[in-house]
């Protein structure tokens, strides 16, 4: 009942796998493997055992929930730790490399339990919506509530990460206007929370002066600004992605082509497939996209907005990371096909 948009999927595997065939390289068979195990493996195999157990969505959401608020509550811990008395907990964790990530000096950002802040963001802006979701659904008391909410929302700040923000921003930005939902800007706690900010920018410097900075570092790197060493490594990789992309347009140069070649990854998913698989496959990847996205806004009640809003945001982080292999993204398309198998079994 939800397997038709896959196909699509699927067919984007298949042509990669062609465009390999026709143009291999000696990472070509990693590649394979790779992309087949993250489809097959985490993404129909986690959504069939979802579907095939019969298991409760609201249990889903509960160890989604605890997921989150474990993430979350550990975050502000390490982030604490770290800037008040220089304590690492993150040093006692297995890590391939070190979290020296800082937004401001004495200001660390979170890596939790992943690679990098911005991993941490995606994985928040695609599962703590759910989350969310189950917390003003399943406790009673509005403290309660408020403060588990607060928890996740202090948690996704300390990530620091201006991809996150940004597609937060237009994740929301899209819900507010496709389901008209201009009235939280007149609800007494947004309206709370609104001059309670505003107050604090106003009268604190140090809050005034993080807020400028941040949002112009944002700006920075929408505009393209160079004087960023991330913003000209990023534009250097995606203008020889294109070179590599105008060499073979329809079926690309094959998976693993950038690795093969040494060459600088352009960090977005989205071009990666186009200069692996060509307008082939970016097309076939699009159209799941497309299907995914409208599948999520025709999910009735409550549920459908915040299920929109975190499978726009997923998709949205793709166009600035190449880590498709992240389980975020996967699981969110697994919990929604469970949503939309039940209620299509219990109309």
């Amino acid at each position: 009942r939800d397997y038709k948009p896959d196909i699509f999927l699927l067919l984007m595997l298949f042509s990669l796998i062609f465009s390999s065939i026709v143009s291999p390289n000696h990472k070509t068979l990693n590649y394979i493997l790779a992309y087949s195990y993250i489809i097959f493996g985490m993404y129909f195999l986690v959504k069939s055992a979802l579907i095939t157990s019969h298991i409760d969505f609201n249990t889903v959401l509960k160890v989604n929930f605890y997921g989150i608020v474990l993430l979350s509550v550990y975050i502000i811990f390490e982030v604490a730790l770290k800037g008040l008395i220089d304590l690492d907990i993150s040093q006692y964790l297995y890590r391939s490399g070190d979290t020296t990530a800082t937004f401001s000096s004495g200001l660390y950002r979170a890596y939790g339990f992943s690679t990098e802040p911005t991993a941490v963001a995606w994985y928040l802006n695609s599962l703590a919506p759910l989350a969310i979701y189950y917390i003003l659904n399943n406790f009673q008391f509005f403290l309660v509530k408020y403060v588990l909410i607060l928890i996740i929302m202090c948690a996704f700040v300390l990530t620091f990460s201006s991809a996150g923000f940004l597609y937060l921003f237009l994740g929301l930005l899209f819900v507010i206007f496709k389901y008209n939902l201009f009235r939280i800007f007149y609800s007494k706690i947004f309206l709370f929370h609104i001059t309670l900010l505003l107050l604090m920018i106003f009268n604190v410097d140090e809050i005034r002066t993080s807020i400028d900075y941040f949002i112009d570092g944002i700006l920075d790197k929408i505009l393209l600004d160079d004087g960023y060493l991330s913003v000209k490594q990023r534009v250097n990789a995606v203008s020889l992605a294109l070179d590599r992309f105008y060499q073979s347009p329809i079926i690309g140069g094959g998976l693993g082509l950038t690795s093969s070649l040494k060459e600088t990854s352009p960090m977005s998913w989205y071009f990666i497939i186009l200069t692996n698989g060509g307008l082939l496959s970016l097309f076939l990847l699009l159209m799941f996209v497309y299907l995914k996205i409208n599948q999520a806004m025709k999910i009735h009640g409550n549920i459908g907005i915040y299920m929109t809003f975190s499978v726009i945001t997923s998709f949205l982080t793709l166009a600035t990371t190449s880590t498709f292999f992240n389980p975020f993204l996967w699981t969110l398309l697994a919990i929604v096909g469970l949503y939309r198998y039940n209620t299509v079994n219990t109309l």
